[in-house]
């Protein structure tokens, strides 16, 4: 029952919205009580077990079902991460690397907790970097020399993200991002642009930066170009219609300090309200 409310859990929203005025279906703790007020072809549909007589109904049971949502929402256990400071370990990814606080931190790409991508690959770097909690100094994880060049992470299926606070870390000498955004998607086809970086940023004349970008609250535009230099970013206007999302990327849609197109990073973070229906999934 959970893979299929998950499964399409943005799709209902989208529905509610058109219909319902926009309102939002929130996270909270359980299905309880609403889920009692579906009737017996509702079940049947979410089941996944409506057959030839379930389809026939369909139309009725999906208009009961928005109902009930409308005036119930589906609730869903979530969790908080808050940041103290770029790369602690409050963060999601952090979360996921320790079996979701079941064992020692491992990256959670190689104990296939997420799945990484990126547009294109340089030499011999390994992808697992860029969602790593520790710094590897000198080691590279970066891309080919091409526009537009992107890395990305999915928190797999049953998983979501409305996300509070990001951060990254600068891998290497040069090439230090100076114009991308930061992308959320539900589906890593349709992509939205949750806070964009480098709009004044001219890179032929790149500037020296204070060393103090550690510091969250100076939320400040760009990274450091100091090999592991650190800084985490708030996503702005934020408010109750914040979007929940399953993917998130790294777009460098301009040049790098270097005036080059390589993505060079070795370290990605997430803060946020978090979902994960992954146990009720099996």
């Amino acid at each position: 029952m959970l893979r299929s409310l998950v499964g399409s859990e943005m799709c209902i929203r989208d529905s509610i919205n058109a219909e319902y005025g926009g309102r939002r279906v929130k996270a909270m703790s359980s299905l309880g009580e609403q889920m009692a007020q579906l009737s017996r072809p509702v079940w049947a549909l979410i089941f996944g077990r409506s057959g030839r007589s379930g389809t026939c109904l369909c139309a009725g049971t999906c208009r009961e079902f928005l109902e009930v949502i409308a005036t119930e929402p589906i609730v869903f256990a979530s969790l908080l991460f808050k940041l103290g400071s770029p790369f602690d370990t409050n963060g999601v990814l952090y979360y996921l690397g320790t079996g979701c606080g079941m064992h020692e931190y491992q990256n959670p790409h190689t104990v296939e907790q997420v799945t990484v991508s990126r547009s294109s690959v340089f030499g011999c770097c390994r992808l697992e970097h860029f969602v790593d909690h520790h710094d590897f100094g000198d080691e590279l994880n970066v891309t080919a020399n091409k526009p537009k060049s992107w890395m990305a992470v999915d928190l797999g299926e049953g998983r979501l993200l409305a996300i509070h606070h990001y951060c990254l870390r600068h891998g290497g000498n040069g090439h230090c991002l100076r114009q991308w955004e930061l992308q959320g998607s539900v589906d890593a086809s349709e992509w939205h642009t949750l806070r964009r970086h480098g709009d004044e940023f001219e890179p032929e004349h790149d500037q020296a930066l204070d060393s103090i970008l550690d510091c969250p609250e100076n939320d400040p535009e760009y990274l450091v170009d100091e090999p592991g230099a650190v800084c985490a970013w708030a996503i702005e206007n934020r408010d109750d219609d914040t979007q929940w999302y399953r993917h998130f990327r790294i777009l460098q849609w301009g040049r790098n300090a270097t005036s080059h197109d390589y993505l060079k990073c070795t370290g990605f973070e997430l803060y946020g309200e978090f979902m994960d229906c992954q146990d009720v999934l099996g």
